[in-house]
């Protein structure tokens, strides 16, 4: 069985905009009927002929968008309760870390291991000589203090924000500047804070 071309078959699809004797349309007709292969074709170039008119019509071409446009946007907000939850989670289990993590290191900083009493120290050891005016200078006892301060307070550590602890390494550095202090002062303040210090630090080596 011969079958008829694309060409033949458009032509015929077309009929209506493009006159087709009507004895050939009888034919092809018939032809349809009997012939699977040109029947594929046949409905093959229909459709994209109802495609090629749709998209020359505005106002059909608008409907199509529109209901394109309306799918993604249900598709995406269905999927905001999804993003939101999992955001909400995310937040919950941050805050809730650092919550734990803050109360951790309170609990051990204000133990009987911990430097809390001696934050004030700390904090004195901090600030920098040119704070209390242009000409003013620490004594060579008062700059071990300071070292010794820090260095003690710097000797903290911990895992991921648990797990506080001491590097003995950094205590050991802290006790011996804390020790060389007493050696050097006069001064019955710093001599008094120092003893305080160094008393600690055994509580700490002991641990």
């Amino acid at each position: 069985m011969s079958h008829y071309t694309e060409k033949e078959i458009i032509d015929f699809v077309l009929r209506q905009h493009f006159p087709v004797d009507e004895v050939i349309v009888v034919e092809m007709e018939r032809h349809f009927t009997d012939c699977a292969e040109c029947q594929a074709t046949l409905a093959r170039l229909k459709a994209r002929s109802e495609e090629m008119t749709n998209i020359s019509n505005p106002a059909i071409h608008l409907e199509r968008l529109k209901a394109a446009t309306f799918s993604k946007k249900r598709r995406l907000y269905s999927s905001r309760p999804v993003i939101l939850r999992v955001a909400a989670v995310l937040a919950f289990l941050m805050i809730s870390y650092a919550s734990l993590s803050y109360l951790v290191q309170r609990q051990f900083d204000h133990s009987r291991f911990g430097l809390s009493e001696f934050e004030a120290d700390y904090e004195f050891a901090c600030t920098e000589s040119h704070f209390r005016g242009p000409d003013a200078e620490d004594a060579a006892d008062l700059r071990l203090f300071k070292n010794g301060v820090k260095t003690l307070f710097g000797a903290k550590r911990t895992t991921m924000g648990l797990f506080p602890h001491y590097d003995l390494i950094e205590i050991r550095a802290a006790k011996e500047i804390l020790l060389r202090t007493l050696d050097a002062t006069k001064n019955p303040e710093i001599h008094r804070k120092t003893l305080k210090l160094l008393t600690q630090i055994e509580q700490i080596e002991l641990n």
